[in-house]
């Protein structure tokens, strides 16, 4: 009779306990993402992104830039503000990792805190070449256009 009480409880003791001893593994927290911005309000989202990274040392920066085929060589010029900034900063520019990837929403922006242990996020796309598509046939100018005042 008393094996019959002491069974349930025994075995809804061990299913909690299974169930409550697990630890989360750290995941990689996407801190902002933004598309197109004002020069001073890119640099103060990126003042919050490095703020947030050395709150955890260890922690890897991860900056994804989306950009569609044709647009390619704006994701670089992105690329390199953030870099160019993240120096200024004094940012270990060992802790900081960028991806460039195709997208078909335009332009857009993953700024991500990677913990130890966190795996880091996997992109469609993924770029590793800094070559435009072969459709791409007029001749541009590898700059970036500022606007100021009513041009906004």
């Amino acid at each position: 009779m008393n094996r019959r009480k002491i069974l349930p409880f025994a075995f809804l003791s061990l299913l909690f306990a299974a169930a409550v001893s697990g630890q989360q593994s750290p995941q990689a927290v996407l801190v902002d993402e933004f598309g197109r911005l004002a020069c001073d309000e890119l640099l103060g989202r990126l003042d919050v992104f490095f703020a947030e990274l050395r709150a955890v040392p260890q922690a890897v920066g991860l900056v994804a830039v989306h950009t569609s085929a044709n647009d390619r060589h704006e994701g670089v010029i992105v690329q390199e503000i953030i870099k160019a900034h993240s120096k200024w900063r004094g940012i270990d520019q060992r802790s900081l990792h960028f991806v460039r990837s195709d997208s078909h929403r335009g332009r857009l922006v993953q700024l991500w805190q990677v913990s130890p242990g966190a795996e880091t996020p996997k992109f469609e796309a993924e770029l590793r070449t800094f070559e435009l598509p072969a459709e791409r046939k007029e001749p541009f100018v590898l700059t970036v256009e500022t606007k100021f005042g009513a041009q906004i």
